[in-house]
């Protein structure tokens, strides 16, 4: 959140609210916070950006980022990623947005897949109970 806070204060934006989904959720209807921040980035007219860290900090799913890029679009509103270096606002950032959007539905999967992997290991070491 102070790398949002610096950035918002390099240039000169004025950081409204900061919302924080606790723990983990596969998509936007798991993340009550995400939701509050949407429906109050699109009824408030002031609110001209949201901005994240990194794309897969806001989106889990390709098709959630897709929706949210059409949103955006809709509603002359501008979306920033800082690790990513994407800002909507450029004409040229869509292909880069929806790379990053397809690579973080990847690495979410990817994930999935190590930790139940890993649970079978230990299941079959013995560590879990399984009923």
């Amino acid at each position: 959140m102070q790398v949002i806070k610096e950035y918002c204060a390099a240039r000169g934006y004025e950081l409204v609210i900061i919302y924080s989904d606790e723990g983990s959720a596969k998509n936007i209807k798991g993340r009550p916070e995400f939701i509050k921040m949407y429906n109050h980035f699109l009824a408030d007219p002031e609110i001209e950006y949201v901005i994240v860290y990194k794309l897969d900090r806001a989106f889990r799913k390709l098709l959630d980022s897709l929706y949210f890029w059409d949103k955006i679009k809709e509603n002359n509103k501008y979306f920033i990623s800082i690790l990513d270096n994407i800002n909507t606002i450029d004409p040229h950032s869509k292909a880069t947005y929806i790379f990053s959007a397809l690579h973080a539905e990847r690495e979410r999967e990817n994930t999935l897949l190590r930790t139940s992997g890993g649970m079978e290991v230990k299941a079959a070491q013995g560590f879990f109970m399984v009923v």
